[in-house]
């Protein structure tokens, strides 16, 4: 894997030869339609969701999907940036899967070549075959599954867990953010000194026309009195990334401080050519971001 020449990281080149079997191929990955695709499909999948409307599309037309009413709780621009760093996730690593994918494709046809000659000889009562024959081609079938489960053990672009690094980072964000705006409020207001600050700020909002400015935590807001930051930042964190419990979000907090050390203290043994594929799709995410800006807003999707 490799990146063109080009302005800008909208296409990467890929090569690669199996000179055995006398296999060479060269071409290029246009990273920028594959990330339109997949959030266009993203797009509507959410759109159907939102909407209520039964999915269609396999594999997810026997699946029950309904939105977590807490999302809404979460401002709509920071739903939107957490929704779309699964987009970046996923597909900074089904590019080079699907090149690994590419290059075993040649040896796997192969030993359907090889099976085929296998029978023909069979049908021509040049060998033997004792049993079934279905079942060289239910163990071929068998080897090739288990093939693709190794490989998507491996480096995939499904995830099954609730929480991952990409969304403890996020989560983390939040929290901070989150955490920012409320002591900035609790001093203001509800701290030691809040009755010396308003003798010194005459023209200082009152603590409604406050919260005011901030509709995404207006479900926090009028319990700040009696709560610390903390405790609050971690409800809100919770609330929009559908926790399960305060505890555990906070534990979840606490994980990705500490991979974040980690990463500043050393960057992650990310190959040059994964390095390559994340500056590329990460490109693609903030150009798509400029012109897609409100597309997953639940305003404007109802």
């Amino acid at each position: 894997m490799f990146q063109l020449p080009y302005e800008e990281p909208l296409t990467l080149g890929f090569r690669f030869k199996q000179e055995i079997i006398g296999v060479r191929v060269e071409g290029e990955f246009s990273v920028e339609l594959m990330y339109r695709l997949v959030s266009t499909w993203f797009f509507l999948l959410l759109k159907e969701i939102l909407l209520g409307k039964p999915l269609k599309y396999a594999p997810f037309s026997k699946t029950k999907i309904r939105m977590n009413p807490k999302r809404l709780m979460c401002a709509p621009d920071r739903s939107y940036e957490l929704e779309n760093s699964f987009i970046q996730e996923a597909l900074s690593k089904a590019i080079p899967l699907m090149l690994a994918r590419m290059q075993v494709l040649p040896w796997r046809t192969l030993i359907e070549a090889t099976i085929s000659v296998v029978l023909d000889m069979e049908e021509n009562e040049i060998i033997i075959i004792e049993g079934s024959r279905a079942e060289i081609w239910n163990a071929h079938a068998e080897a090739l599954t288990n093939k693709l489960l190794k490989e998507m053990r491996i480096k995939t672009a499904n995830r099954t867990r609730h929480w991952n690094k990409a969304m403890r980072r996020k989560a983390l964000k939040l929290f901070d953010d989150t955490m920012r705006i409320l002591r900035e409020l609790k001093r203001t207001y509800f701290g030691s000194r809040s009755r010396q600050i308003r003798r010194k700020n005459p023209n200082l909002k009152s603590w409604k026309e406050a919260k005011a400015e901030y509709p995404q935590l207006r479900a926090i807001l009028d319990r700040l009195p009696g709560y610390s930051p903390r405790e609050l930042a971690t409800t809100h964190v919770g609330n929009c990334l559908g926790s399960a419990s305060n505890s555990y979000t906070y534990q979840q907090i606490k994980i990705a401080r500490a991979e974040r050390r980690r990463n500043e203290k050393s960057p992650g043994p990310s190959s040059k050519h994964y390095r390559i594929i994340e500056h590329s799709v990460d490109a693609i995410a903030k150009k798509w971001d400029a012109e897609h800006r409100n597309l997953m807003s639940p305003k404007t999707l109802n």
